[in-house]
């Protein structure tokens, strides 16, 4: 069995989505090179998320078991209406990354109707061990304002 198919890796996975990123209080690191870290450990899993940028903004995330790097996902995204309030977008991603579709756990569910009234949609290809995805948001009006790319899988194996 590849090791992200294991219940571990998976129940990792949904807690850096909680306690990462969409955390109202998120533990970020602001790094010299303008960069933000987030690192979080448990139960001798490692997640590491390194961005840099804001709007638009790009990072990558990795995951190691004790000392070796296994798993990593790229990411870059935006907000693509200048007419959007950033802080509306952001809630509700942060609201969809707290609550990621179980059978492709990197991001959000494939719909979900955020609180405030944006809708959020995850559409990917392949599985953990490799994939490809997109996410994308629209305002209440039902207009395209955010997209964001993702790819990632198994590494070093």
């Amino acid at each position: 069995m590849s090791i992200t198919a294991a219940p571990a890796f998976r129940d990792f996975l949904a807690y850096v989505g909680e306690a990462g990123y969409a955390n109202e209080q998120p533990p970020t690191k602001h790094l010299p090179d303008g960069s933000h870290d987030i690192v979080l450990e448990r139960d001798g899993w490692k997640y590491h998320d390194n961005w840099f940028g804001g709007e638009p903004f790009g990072g990558m995330e990795v995951i190691s078991k004790g000392e070796k790097p296994f798993w990593m996902m790229v990411y870059f995204g935006a907000i693509i209406d200048p007419s959007e309030e950033p802080a509306d977008v952001y809630t509700a991603l942060k609201e969809a990354l707290r609550q990621p579709d179980a059978a492709m756990p990197v991001r959000g569910q494939r719909k979900l109707a955020a609180s405030n009234g944006y809708s959020y949609a995850f559409i990917w290809t392949g599985d953990l061990d490799r994939f490809q995805g997109q996410e994308n948001i629209c305002n209440p009006q039902g207009a395209l304002i955010y997209k964001s790319e993702v790819s990632g899988g198994l590494i070093n194996q």
